[in-house]
């Protein structure tokens, strides 16, 4: 757990919410986004065999799935618009039986840190 906490540190971020679920137990939590500052959730798994797992983000009617590497040395990063509207992240249980733990992270950033390229990894930045 050292591992997966190291690799979100982020001093640039306030922790609103986290957890280190089961990897068989996976994952599936509605987020609120209140505010003015944008959020980010920061997803990482270690997991022996695991090379990785299908993050679904959702919000009404706009989804998308993202893979989630594990056993890496970076979190991967999603980022997450200041809404009204929650949001739910999704990661189900590999097929088969496996170790590991899951390491998830919602933060809100400063403003000029929540788009490298997309400012909604909900919906999507085609174009």
């Amino acid at each position: 757990m050292k591992r997966l906490t190291r690799t979100l540190r982020d001093t640039d971020a306030e922790l609103v919410d986290s957890g280190f679920p089961d990897i068989m137990d996976g994952i599936s939590r509605t987020f609120r986004t209140p505010g003015e500052r944008p959020y980010r959730l920061d997803v990482d798994c270690t997991a022996p065999g695991t090379g990785e797992l299908t993050l679904t983000l959702k919000r009404g009617d706009e989804e998308q799935d993202w893979a989630v590497t594990c056993n890496d040395q970076e979190a991967d990063r999603f980022n997450i618009p200041a809404i009204d509207k929650p949001f739910t992240a999704s990661i189900a249980a590999p097929d088969s039986k496996t170790t590991g733990v899951i390491h998830w992270r919602l933060v809100t950033v400063r403003e000029d840190w929540a788009a490298d390229e997309c400012g909604d990894d909900i919906k999507g930045c085609d174009g």
